[in-house]
């Protein structure tokens, strides 16, 4: 038996999470960056960004090259929760500026 999570992600996020290969990346990226930005816990930023990123770079969009080099800087940390959660952010950010200036 597994124990359940210390905190509930908004549902927005899990819908999110849920459906990332479904809409594009742009538009993930905008949506689920203020939800990233309002945790606490860096941990918590760099995993949930991992993911987000991890299914963008899975899919066959212009942006999954951009998502793979993201996970490949987050891999260069993988004890220090606060760059990941940092590069998680940036990628995401750049991702969602795409969608802006489009």
């Amino acid at each position: 038996m597994t124990a359940a999570p210390s905190f509930c992600l908004p549902e927005e996020l899990v819908y999110l999470l849920e459906s990332v290969h479904n809409l594009p990346a742009a538009q993930v990226a905008q949506c689920a960056l203020p939800h990233l930005e309002r945790f606490a816990d860096a941990h918590q930023k760099a995993e949930i960004g991992a993911q987000l990123l991890a299914q963008i770079s899975e899919g066959r969009t212009a942006e999954a090259p951009e998502a793979a080099k993201a996970l490949e800087v987050m891999a260069k940390f993988p004890h220090y929760p606060r760059p990941r959660a940092a590069v998680a952010i940036a990628a995401l950010k750049g991702l969602a500026g795409k969608r802006a200036a489009a």
